[in-house]
């Protein structure tokens, strides 16, 4: 029999209290929530959180958050339906995840945690002029309408000219459309089905393993699409734009790990997966 206080003692208290909740007091509880939620079994405390009242389950998003757990408040919060109770928390890891992505020079990562969070845009944009991204910084300013100075624009573009010889680049011509509206979708599907014959390419990106994908990126050889999941999810039109393009047998699809992808995408959106209806 394990012992009710060492750490093997409080995983088995955890387990047995998913099932009946009711045998300890709320101050027994918050011990063994205290001892068993130390991410290692995020799982085991975040099924026996949700069986407790609703002091308890503040009591457990809080203390994730004075932990800097942020990611795990935050999801704690909302899979127990606490947002009201914790309006800024999304943001607050966020925010967070964004430094620490632009800290390492992760630049897919600080755009998918930024995507459908306007508060971020200036935060992540200032970010990535600042770690030399001076391409996607100005387009993303032009995308999400971020007013920038212009000795900041002047630097972004002196970079830009400098670097020129170094990099490969799109043609002047090739174009670059962020989707987060319905209106985007609609648009972006009457373009690439407009590219009939022609290559499509598409990959996805994700701001960490497990997570579901946060960004499409589909490209013609005349434009990007740059797709925000999170914003879009659920929404008939991507899934309409996405399912005329992907089925049309005259459209050559290349990507890398391109089943894997959309495997992804259709389990973290189901509405965006086969068999959507």
């Amino acid at each position: 029999e394990a012992d009710p206080t060492s750490a093997t003692g409080h995983v088995a208290a955890a387990f047995a209290l998913t099932a009946m909740p009711w045998l300890l007091e709320e101050a027994a509880a918050r011990e063994v929530l205290a001892a068993v939620d130390d991410g290692s079994r995020d799982d085991v405390a975040e099924k026996l959180t949700a069986r407790l009242s609703r002091d308890v389950q503040i009591f457990f998003v809080e203390r994730r958050r004075s932990s800097e757990r942020l990611k795990a408040a935050a999801r704690a919060a909302k899979a127990l339906c606490l947002e009201g109770e914790f309006p800024t928390l999304d943001l607050e890891y966020r925010t967070k995840a964004l430094e620490n992505a632009l800290r390492h020079n992760v630049r897919e990562a600080a755009v998918g945690l930024t995507l459908g969070e306007p508060r971020l845009y200036r935060q992540c944009v200032e970010g990535l002029l600042r770690i030399e991204e001076a391409v996607l910084g100005l387009e993303l300013a032009g995308a999400w309408s971020v007013e920038l100075s212009a000795d900041v624009r002047n630097a972004a573009t002196a970079a830009i000219e400098a670097s020129a010889g170094r990099y490969l680049a799109p043609p002047e011509a090739f174009q670059i459309h962020v989707v987060d509206t319905e209106a985007a979708a609609h648009d972006m599907g009457r373009a690439l089905l407009a590219s009939l014959g022609a290559i499509l390419g598409f990959d996805a990106e994700w701001t960490s393993q497990g997570s579901p994908p946060c960004l499409l990126q589909v490209s013609t050889l005349e434009a990007a699409f740059l797709v925000d999941l999170p914003a879009l999810g659920s929404s008939e039109a991507l899934a309409g734009a996405l399912e005329g393009a992907f089925c049309e047998p005259r459209i050559v699809k290349v990507g890398f790990g391109g089943f894997e992808d959309l495997g992804k995408i259709g389990g973290g959106f189901p509405r965006l997966g086969p068999g959507r209806g």
